[in-house]
């Protein structure tokens, strides 16, 4: 099909002629092969080129007009308009110093092309009444933009990337100074806190929140287990410092005293929902709120419709995604049940049981009880890809209103 009889539709002949032809002439920049993939793209003839050039360059072959054609299979060489065509690519190359510009919008116009795809399967969805697909399918639309492309890695870093280093927000807490500095709180990390049912975990995740909503964090907090009655609860007994059991939100008098606590400014930045079970729908919600922290409680409660009934590997994908989704608009936050086997044992097989999160977080902190002493909360952090710092246990103090305050840790 020519290329005037195809409108409306993301694509340049012309790039991808150029930049296969460049392959042909210049070996200098055959590298510029790892930036894109088959479907980038449009005509079928330069996905059949391109992928006979990769084969090539991966086997560490000469590209050339000869080679490339007959790297292609038999069957296929038609597609290509013979090695004629393979041989007008290489004569119609001016240079070859803009291939990895080339590269570039090619690569562009090809997301483009595939989000034209998803957007007619999401109109066909969403009128069948599929909302559950059409979210999983906003998901997936939401990363075209995200960075695709293979580099050397000392091309990761230009002056944009230092300053956008330079600009990223550590959020550490007033409360937990010691907690948040060996595992400060940033964009892009996945922190799990884990222990057993009622040692505190829930806790510490509301002490962080607070703490970073006060800084003018946008905190998010998505609750398996904590319905919006009992946060509401939560947050009257830690501004009226008053135990738990005290609040009764059926009195009048403690139905004004929530009033005048929901009108505080930092309150106005926590974003609840008690409501999404699924790993897809919290990545949507996620990907439209846009909060600083993301606090997810408790992992071995979210499900994921596209990974089956076995438990293994629903959490596996569910942590897959928290990595692949979550953590590159968010600060993570993740809350897991310990294993109940092994409980002398203070390792980190105590949560193979949750699929690969021991292997996508960024730290790990283990939380237990105090035998002796239920105010007692005692921490330890068993991974920490942040900056490497690992700890004894530590201790916290537990105050009347679920505030919570440090002893000097024990390294």
């Amino acid at each position: 099909m020519a290329i005037n009889e195809i409108k409306n539709i993301p694509y340049s002949g012309e790039y991808e002629q150029t930049f296969l032809g460049a392959q042909l002439v210049d070996d200098r920049v055959n590298e510029t092969l790892n930036l894109l993939d088959v479907d980038d793209f449009y005509f079928e003839q330069h996905q059949v080129i391109f992928r006979a050039m990769k084969l090539l360059y991966m086997a560490k072959n000469p590209i050339d007009i000869v080679s490339v054609f007959d790297a292609i299979p038999q069957k296929q060489r038609n597609k290509v308009g013979g090695i004629s065509y393979i041989a007008k690519l290489a004569a119609s190359v001016p240079n070859t110093a803009n291939t990895e510009y080339y590269a570039k919008r090619i690569k562009e116009m090809g997301l483009c092309r595939k989000g034209i795809k998803m957007a007619d399967r999401m109109r066909e969805v969403l009128e069948n009444g599929q909302l559950d697909e059409a979210r999983e399918i906003a998901a997936k639309a939401a990363m075209l933009a995200a960075p695709d492309t293979e580099k050397a890695f000392s091309d990761l870093f230009d002056e944009q990337e230092f300053e956008r280093l330079a600009s990223r927000r550590i959020w550490e807490s007033d409360h937990l100074p010691t907690f948040t500095e060996y595992l400060p709180i940033t964009l892009g990390e996945v922190d799990v806190i884990a222990g057993r049912t009622s040692t505190g975990k829930t806790q510490i995740a509301l002490n962080l929140a607070l703490d970073f909503l006060k800084q003018g964090a946008k905190v998010g907090y998505l609750s398996l287990e904590m319905v919006k009655s009992q946060m509401l609860r939560r947050l009257i007994a830690y501004y009226n410092n008053q135990e738990l059991y005290s609040v009764d939100l059926r009195n009048r008098e403690t139905q004004k005293k929530a009033k005048e606590i929901l009108k505080k400014p930092e309150l106005k930045n926590f974003r609840f929902r008690d409501d999404l079970m699924d790993i897809n729908d919290m990545i949507a919600w996620t990907l439209i709120t846009k909060p600083d922290i993301l606090i997810l409680d408790y992992m071995q409660l979210i499900e994921d419709k596209f990974a089956g009934k076995d438990e293994y590997t629903r959490l596996t994908n569910v942590a897959d995604k928290i990595r692949k989704y979550l953590s590159r608009v968010t600060a993570v936050i993740l809350m897991s049940q310990m294993n109940r086997k092994d409980a002398g044992r203070d390792d980190l097989s105590k949560i193979n049981g949750t699929g690969r999160i021991e292997h996508v977080a960024t730290g790990i902190i283990f939380i237990e009880r105090a035998i002796d002493d239920p105010k007692v909360i005692r921490y330890r952090i068993l991974k920490n890809q942040s900056n490497g710092r690992l700890t004894d246990w530590s201790e916290l103090q537990l105050q009347k209103n679920g505030e919570l305050t440090e002893d000097v840790p024990i390294i």
